[in-house]
């Protein structure tokens, strides 16, 4: 399986200091990457596009034409109960909110991995 990032925010952007520290104790390492716009090129060879909230969805659905069922909102995934299927940014915010959404972004990964794991 091949993952890349990207998005709708504007192109080359580093990662803030607390998303580093955060993701260090995760065991990734952000400081080689760079934010970059999401693109029907890079849409078209996905098998899949994993949105955070369902404005990011609408707004794929719409602008790119990509199919509802290639769509997947993270939050779905999340095996504990939430109030929001969002999964928040925590971009200019303090580190704890770093740490609240890196934590609920890995519980949800580990539970979509499980789900289109091959032989389920």
């Amino acid at each position: 399986m091949h993952v890349t990032s990207a998005g709708f925010i504007g192109p080359g952007r580093g990662s803030p200091p607390e998303a580093l520290a955060v993701a260090a104790e995760y065991g990734v390492d952000l400081t080689g990457h760079r934010s970059q716009v999401i693109t029907s090129e890079i849409l078209h060879v996905a098998g899949a596009a994993i949105v955070m909230d369902v404005r990011q969805r609408a707004a794929l659905l719409s602008r790119y034409g990509v199919s509802a069922g290639r769509v997947l909102l993270l939050g779905d995934f999340d095996p504990e109960p939430i109030d929001t299927r969002t999964v928040p940014d925590p971009v200019d915010q303090p580190r704890a909110a770093f740490e609240a959404s890196y934590a609920r972004i890995a519980r949800c990964v580990d539970a979509m991995a499980q789900a289109v794991r091959p032989g389920r």
